[in-house]
């Protein structure tokens, strides 16, 4: 078997535990509790973390992108692992992440008590949710729009609003979600962007 430099082999071992921590901190904070409009020590803590994590992966990234030059000629293919673990999780945390909708798998009960809930509520259309179910959308409140009830997930960094969970009881998500979304989710349940301009 071929020999390969010290630095690749130990590279290679950094990266898959370093790579395998960040996996799992990114999927244990999707499932965490999080209201971002509170500015908070727990927020703050939170933002802090998740910056330094960004932080290391991109030295990380640099570097393994750094090793593939600098160790081709000596070590072939296998100077490129470690670029190639970065990439790949990151696109699982991008692609696949999204996709499973953990928040809502595991909190589902949360979202379908306190769309019973708002459901039963009149007149304004932007309700906020009882304490117990705060975490269930980022601003800690929903929208109410044709008997929908839509929890926000994200919010952009300009303010604009992201995607969200749509408890739809008729099934016809089209009528509030914009033309590319509307995401089975369960019966009842969408991964979708609302259509703003209805709600305005």
């Amino acid at each position: 078997m071929k020999k390969y430099s010290r630095i690749t082999k130990n590279s290679i071992k950094v990266f898959i535990f370093a790579h395998l921590a960040i996996f799992v901190y990114i999927n244990i904070m999707s499932l965490a509790p999080y209201n971002g409009w509170l500015i908070n020590n727990e927020a703050i803590s939170n933002f802090l973390i998740s910056m330094f994590v960004f932080c290391v992966s991109g030295l990380l990234f640099v570097y393994s992108f750094g090793l593939l030059l600098v160790k081709y000629q000596k070590d072939s293919w296998v100077a490129g692992i470690p670029l190639v673990i970065s990439s790949v999780t990151w696109l699982l945390v991008l692609f696949l992440l999204p996709f499973l909708n953990l928040p809502f798998r595991f909190h589902q009960k949360d979202y379908e008590n306190s769309a019973k809930i708002v459901i039963r509520s009149q007149g304004e259309n932007k309700i906020a949710l009882p304490e117990e179910y705060r975490h269930t959308s980022v601003t800690g409140g929903v929208v109410l729009i044709y008997g929908r009830v839509f929890y926000m997930q994200s919010i952009g960094m300009m303010g604009e609003y992201g995607p969200g969970y749509l408890y739809d009881p008729s099934n016809t998500p089209e009528r509030v979600c914009t033309k590319s979304s509307g995401i089975f989710l369960v019966p009842d349940w969408y991964w979708c962007s609302l259509d703003w301009s209805i709600v305005w």
